[in-house]
């Protein structure tokens, strides 16, 4: 039962966390130690700010590691040496790329702490959707996948300037392909472990950023022949799809449609789904609520590190 939960970064990812995690239960106290360094520093009423020395010196039954993305491997290693939780929750990118081995190392001797990578795009009921088609084999195996999120980044947050946040910043994790990681964990979490067989990685338009604003991935996984992953900062408007060819017909969905599409032959149908952004964050924080671990495997979180790390050399 999760009563205490304390957080560790309080911009927009964390705020959403505890305003979705308070909605499913009034009764759970958050507790946050922030460092008031971001562009949001106002105090919301249900969240008691605590010191660096008070938080350390709580026991949580859950925290929330949502700083920016170079900071959360180190702070769950501190997590995990003071024992300050019993369960931690890792915003994406769960470490750096560089960072994996001594990842794995630890976590490997942690086995009296659970450990939830915060990739909510597995948990959206589209992909649920997609997951339960390509279960059942109906459409035959998966033969090509092709998906894509490309936004403009500088438009995410108006309160602040973009050229300081973290997705800007290579000393802080930046870059398109550690910030939107989710469309490449989502391929490993559907098809398995990838290898790279080509890529395209650069900064063509935000120049007056240290990170790459692009990125193209050609992989071969191991349930589908022939996957893309198309990532950008510089779309308007936002895009943001996945497309599956099987042996039978296709399946696609566009973000924010209520719907996903199956394609089989000259008939089409379309199965409804929540479209709303929170139905993901909700979906997810029910799983770790009721202890359910099912899509919540690291392997995939490790799978796309390594495609990013393959990528960037």
């Amino acid at each position: 039962m999760i009563q205490n939960v304390g957080i560790l970064g309080l911009g927009s990812i964390g705020r959403r966390h505890a305003r979705i995690l308070n909605g499913l239960d009034k009764n759970i106290k958050f507790f946050a130690y922030r460092t008031k360094k971001g562009s949001l520093t106002d105090t919301l009423a249900y969240i008691k700010n605590v010191d660096e020395k008070e938080f350390f010196s709580k026991s949580f039954d859950l925290i929330i590691i949502s700083n920016p993305s170079s900071l959360h491997f180190k702070t769950l290693e501190k997590i995990i040496k003071n024992g300050t939780a019993k369960k931690v929750f890792v915003e994406k990118p769960f470490c750096l790329p560089n960072e994996i081995k001594e990842c794995k190392q630890i976590l490997s001797k942690s086995k009296n702490i659970v450990i939830y990578p915060g990739n909510s795009l597995r948990f959206h009921p589209a992909i649920t959707v997609i997951r339960d088609v390509i279960k059942s084999k109906k459409l035959g195996k998966t033969l090509e996948c092709l998906t894509h999120f490309g936004t403009y980044m500088p438009n995410w947050h108006p309160y602040e300037n973009y050229k300081k946040s973290y997705a800007s910043r290579k000393d802080m994790g930046g870059g398109v392909l550690l910030t939107s990681i989710h469309e490449i964990d989502l391929v490993c979490h559907l098809f398995g472990n990838p290898k790279l067989q080509r890529s395209f990685i650069g900064n063509i338009f935000l120049k007056d950023i240290d990170v790459e604003d692009v990125a193209h991935l050609l992989m071969e996984t191991e349930k589908c022949k022939i996957v893309n992953v198309s990532l950008n900062f510089f779309q308007k408007p936002l895009s943001r799809f996945i497309e599956i060819c099987f042996e039978k017909g296709t399946i696609s969905w566009n973000f924010m449609d209520p719907s996903v599409l199956i394609k089989t032959g000259k008939k089409e149908h379309k199965k409804k789904i929540d479209n709303r952004i929170d139905s993901m964050y909700e979906n997810m924080w029910k799983s770790i609520l009721k202890n359910k671990m099912e899509y919540f495997e690291m392997d995939s979180v490790y799978n796309s590190l390594n495609i990013i790390k393959l990528a960037s050399k």
